[in-house]
């Protein structure tokens, strides 16, 4: 499995994520994925072409230790019909959203639903599926550390406008290591994480019409964490990340 591009950077900034500012102390290089170079997720019907539908990311520590993902998602049409704003608990995968998933124990797990889904009934107990509508509504009923958006996670969607035009969303999480099931690691070293990101599009109001992965097993990829990619999250440092690297 090959590691993703990653960097150490100096200089000192501060972001907010969900009313908390969180210190960047490393940061990956941003990851673009489209339709050419991402992975479908099989269980969607495909019903249109999903040439305005990708997104980039980075994956952070931050210098209170916890991991921070940013994204910004292109997106022609925005629908959170399913998602009721405020909601800790919905059906955020039928509409518009950005999914987080953690192999906490990179045990490389080929099932953490159970048995409808295949033959390995082994449940997540370690990490899982952390997810954020495009209007902020979240769910983590799928994860180790359920309903639990606003104290073990957190973070903001927002719209990302160009020239007066929304073409998209701007999301920005942070995690405690408790969302993995893991104590956190000792803020001098590094550390590897195993996980994926995906966006769910989701354009007439019903089911989602597309989900696009970073990396993942197209028949179950929110299920099987053995095609999951992996992050080496540099140490923190006491120079943390330069400001013109917090935004694009």
């Amino acid at each position: 499995m090959k590691t993703a591009a990653w960097m150490f950077v100096t200089g000192i900034a501060l972001c907010t994520f969900g009313g908390t500012e969180h210190a960047v102390a490393w940061s990956s290089d941003w990851v673009e994925v489209t339709a050419a170079n991402g992975v479908k997720d099989d269980y969607y019907p495909l019903q249109r072409e999903p040439a305005k539908c990708s997104f980039k990311f980075r994956v952070m520590r931050n210098a209170d230790n916890t991991i921070g993902v940013e994204a910004f998602v292109h997106d022609d049409k925005i629908v959170t019909d399913d998602s009721p704003a405020g909601s800790i608990s919905c059906p955020t995968w039928k509409d518009d959203c950005l999914e987080v998933f953690f192999d906490g124990d990179n045990d490389r797990n080929p099932n953490t639903r159970g048995p409808e889904w295949n033959d390995h009934p082994t449940p997540c107990n370690a990490g899982g599926e952390y997810a954020i509508a495009a209007n902020g509504a979240t769910q983590s009923d799928y994860a180790s550390a359920k309903k639990c958006f606003g104290s073990l996670w957190g973070g903001f969607a927002d719209p990302w406008v160009k020239d007066g035009t929304r073409i998209g969303t701007h999301y920005k999480l942070w995690f405690s290591w408790a969302c993995l099931n893991r104590s956190a690691p000792p803020p001098d070293e590094p550390v590897t994480i195993r996980m994926t990101v995906c966006i769910h599009d989701d354009d007439d109001g019903g089911k989602c019409d597309y989900a696009l992965y970073w990396k993942g097993n197209p028949k179950y990829p929110f299920a099987d964490e053995s095609a999951f990619g992996e992050f080496r999250l540099g140490a923190i440092k006491s120079q943390p990340l330069a400001t013109n690297q917090l935004t694009n």
